[in-house]
């Protein structure tokens, strides 16, 4: 099953995901919250709906995992992005 998806996804996806994963760091500007990495990608896959309930079903798994002592919480902004770009292409392609 070939993606449908263009270059310009690829990379603007691509950059989200970079941006996700270093904004804790930098700016705090929320971006490794599911919910938003989700509505991010659904704008760029052009389906906001697919990256708003994938975005937000895993923020609540995030609201249900405690960080105790030295752990840190899972990457889900990540599986946000991973998650409404494979929902979006599998829509599509149907």
């Amino acid at each position: 099953m070939a993606a449908d998806l263009t270059m310009i996804q690829i990379i603007l996806l691509t950059l989200l995901a970079a941006a996700c994963g270093i904004d804790p760091y930098i700016s705090g500007l929320q971006l490794s919250k599911p919910v938003i990495a989700g509505f991010l990608a659904g704008i760029i896959m052009g389906d906001i709906q697919t990256g708003l309930v994938v975005g937000s079903t895993l923020q609540l798994m995030v609201l249900g995992v405690g960080t105790f002592g030295g752990a840190s919480i899972p990457d889900f902004a990540t599986g946000a992005i991973i998650g409404t770009d494979r929902k979006s292409t599998r829509l599509n392609s149907s």
